[in-house]
């Protein structure tokens, strides 16, 4: 897992590095500058115009030695200080002088061609907290307008660095070079599109300074690394096992008319490896699951009573439950919904119970269910995951789904504090970037996936993807080694909860499948059934890290 941090955690960082660790703020603005030249050299010739725009603060001081190292290297560079901030940083001022001595040319109004090949912004960093307006704002929008490559350096001027929002207006970048961690804006929208190709380089700071800055976010990253690095979280397997030994799982799913939502949860279910799935669905579904996947145990009800008895006889044999996908907001899926939350079990680890889809619904609109649950004895509740979209998780919490895209983590804290589920909850808040937590302590960005999962039946391969994983995990907890690559990491909460913790491998996974599938498909075609066909790709990473 990789660190993310936000405004208040990198400047805690980048203040302790310098005032308690004793790094010099120039010898940071030197490999600051040098991680960000040797991101062009890779990518660009020496003959390429450069446009580098500047501010009096600490990543104008960033960009004026860009510049400098640019004009050493041969780039025909033309540096413009903005120069409306009138306390200016030491160390820009000190930056400001090395690029006079080596020949740089630093402009003080907006050079008049708009001839460049290469763009650097490096106006504000990511202190930025007011709104962009007046003289700044014309030149970043004059900016934008240049046709050339934008390069953002630490993070696109205008976006906040801890939520993503476009402070009045932002530059655009086609590459953002980040130094020491990944900043919590450049992760979530909109100030992930502005960001462009994020490349976080280390520029020195200190590891233990990160026992300062108390790091809250986490994210196995995207593409391969990503989809490794949580696999390390899987379940392990062995030669000599059988089916019984890689979970059960049980998914109550899919009212009448309604057959679509199962197959795709229980295919997805199977897929990601679990050894075993028994559908409880509406008797009308059972052919057409059974034609759909043949290796699925389907059992089906008519009524609340068949429904009842077919829980009772299965409860025991379950590792995981998934309640929701396509099972109606009727009565009778109401009173399912409450039979399975307030179920108790005295079973051991703790029953897992995944919630998606209608069966949110119905929790948010029924409070006596979780009144209900919150009145069992601790030891015998099921552990909850609940799996909601924007949408539903305003049906759970009551707040408008504005306010929740906002701050989605603030969001899934609030409702678990109020509904007096900590401790027994993890909510998967799906969007474009999903948010996954427990309330306290640590917190999980998932960056896998694209646009083109935005799709009827995505949320019912999670789902199953989910109920699988964390199936397994009940049967055969990973051996991985967690966050103990350095050694300032045992000094930070550990991400311990073997939920959350297969419930982040499972969103990694959802979105490979997705992104292996947006290669060959295309965003716009992409369908739910494709995510699902494009999983073997993915889990195969399993055989080659083993």
């Amino acid at each position: 897992m990789k660190y993310i941090l936000d405004q208040k955690q990198m400047k805690t960082l980048d203040k302790h590095s310098v005032t308690k660790l004793q790094i010099s703020e120039i010898y940071l603005m030197e490999q600051a500058a040098t991680a960000v030249v040797e991101e062009i050299d890779d990518r660009y010739s020496v003959d390429h115009r450069v446009l580098v725009v500047v501010e009096g603060g600490n990543n104008g001081g960033d960009g004026l030695a860009i510049a400098r190292l640019l004009t050493d290297k041969g780039y025909n560079v033309c540096c413009y200080n903005v120069g409306q901030i009138k306390k200016v940083s030491a160390s820009f001022t000190e930056q400001l002088r090395l690029a006079n001595e080596h020949g740089v040319i630093v402009y003080d109004s907006i050079p008049a061609s708009e001839s460049f090949d290469i763009v650097i912004d490096s106006i504000f960093g990511i202190g930025l907290k007011r709104q962009i307006k007046g003289e700044h704002a014309k030149v970043i929008e004059w900016m934008n307008r240049i046709e050339a490559v934008k390069i953002a350096v630490d993070i696109p001027s205008g976006v906040h660095s801890t939520t993503g929002e476009i402070m009045g207006c932002a530059f655009k970048a086609d590459l953002t070079v980040t130094f020491g961690y990944m900043k919590l804006g450049l992760t979530m929208y909109p100030g992930a599109d502005l960001a462009g190709l994020v490349v976080v380089r280390n520029i020195g700071f200190p590891e233990e300074a990160l026992i300062y800055a108390k790091p809250t976010y986490l994210t196995y990253g995207s593409g391969k690394a990503a989809v490794m690095n949580s696999m390390k979280h899987f379940p392990k397997r062995a030669s000599r096992t059988n089916k019984g030994d890689y979970g059960h799982v049980l998914m109550i799913v899919g009212s009448e008319g309604m057959a679509g939502a199962a197959v795709l949860a229980c295919k997805s279910a199977l897929r990601s490896g679990c050894g075993l799935v028994k559908v409880l669905t509406a008797s009308s579904n059972r052919d057409i699951i059974l034609s759909c996947i043949p290796e699925a145990i389907v059992h089906t009800y008519d009524d609340i009573d068949e429904a009842y008895k077919a829980i009772d006889d299965n409860w025991a044999w379950a590792d995981a439950v998934l309640i929701g996908c396509g099972l109606s907001r009727s009565d009778m899926a109401t009173d399912i919904t409450r039979a399975v939350v307030t179920y108790a079990t005295a079973s051991s680890p703790k029953k897992q119970v995944i919630i998606d889809g209608d069966a949110l619904y119905i929790l948010g609109n029924n409070k006596d269910i979780l009144e209900r649950y919150k009145k069992l004895d601790p030891n015998m509740r099921c552990y909850l995951t609940l799996t909601p979209h924007l949408k539903e998780m305003s049906y759970l919490s009551k707040m408008p789904v504005s306010v929740i895209r906002d701050d989605m983590f603030k969001a899934v804290k609030t409702y678990i504090k109020e509904s007096g589920l900590s401790g027994f909850v993890t909510v998967v808040l799906k969007d474009a970037r999903t948010v996954i937590s427990t309330g306290s302590g640590l917190s999980y960005v998932n960056m896998t996936g694209n646009h083109g999962m935005a799709t009827a039946g995505s949320g019912d391969c999670l789902a199953g993807m989910m109920a699988s994983i964390i199936a397994q995990g009940v049967t055969r907890p990973s051996d991985s080694e967690d966050n103990k690559s350095h050694a300032s990491d045992n000094l930070l909460p550990d991400f311990d909860n073997l939920w959350i913790r297969l419930a982040t491998v499972a969103c990694c996974l959802h979105g490979a499948a997705g992104d292996f599938a947006v290669k060959k498909i295309g965003t716009v075609a992409l369908t739910a059934s494709d995510i699902v066909e494009f999983l073997p790709e993915v889990m195969k990473y399993y055989d080659e890290l083993h």
